[in-house]
């Protein structure tokens, strides 16, 4: 399954980053994309950043879960789901559904930002089937440790910019609150594997040095679970 993971959007009106980044996205023929919230900081923005979502191809589904400045913004409680799902982006807020791919079925989960927002992954894993592959879309990489009680294969997360300013041997020079001791790229753990997206716009600070924009491509493979017991 061929994926697209974005996050940290932050639009200020059209650019030519955005420009890019769609040719980008729409160029892989993704299966799905996967979106992990800060879609715009203001809610004037949001018309424009719902025409780009709009462009965005794939060929079974995009998903949605909130980031903090969904909460900051104002953008998630003036009914946000049912504006995403006008351009084709479905919301998962601590809720989860069955797809379907191929002969398989994975489960997808979504949760509310886990460091500034509402996270209740009880509810959002409640009809998680037994012995399905399940992903978890969280804005925040902490999520990554409220899925520990649940099996969750693959956490997919972003809120940290990578830093935004990075410098050699040294990493980030600061991360967001809520960011733990995550920055970028994939971490595995016993339970999970979690990858932390750079994400495409800045907050803050309009700056990004030794630290690109990122748009991920994933390609998930299943694995015959005899041969791995």
């Amino acid at each position: 399954m061929r994926a697209v993971h974005l996050s940290d959007l932050h639009i200020h009106g059209r650019s030519r980053l955005m420009d890019k980044v769609i040719d980008l996205t729409n160029s892989f023929e993704p299966d799905y994309i996967f979106l992990t919230g800060d879609l715009v900081e203001d809610p004037e923005e949001l018309p424009v950043c719902l025409d780009y979502l709009g462009m965005m191809k794939s060929k079974h589904g995009i998903y949605f879960s909130p980031g903090n400045w969904e909460h900051w913004s104002g953008t998630l409680k003036n009914d946000l789901a049912s504006q995403l799902r006008s351009v084709g982006v479905r919301m998962l807020n601590n809720s989860g559904e069955v797809i379907e791919w191929e002969r398989e079925r994975l489960f997808l989960v979504g949760i509310d930002d886990d460091y500034y927002g509402f996270s209740k992954p009880h509810r959002a894993f409640e009809s998680q089937p037994t012995n399905v592959c399940t992903i978890l879309l969280s804005h925040s990489p902490l999520g990554v440790f409220s899925a520990r009680p649940y099996r969750c294969d693959l956490v997919l997360s972003g809120h940290t910019h990578g830093g935004q300013v990075r410098l050699p041997w040294i990493g980030a020079l600061i991360t967001p609150l809520g960011s733990g001791p995550f920055e970028q790229g994939l971490y595995t753990f016993r339970f999970s594997q979690l990858y932390v997206n750079r994400g495409i716009g800045t907050s803050t600070v309009p700056l990004r040095f030794m630290c690109p924009p990122e748009v991920t491509y994933l390609t998930l493979q299943g694995v015959d679970a005899a041969q791995h017991s």
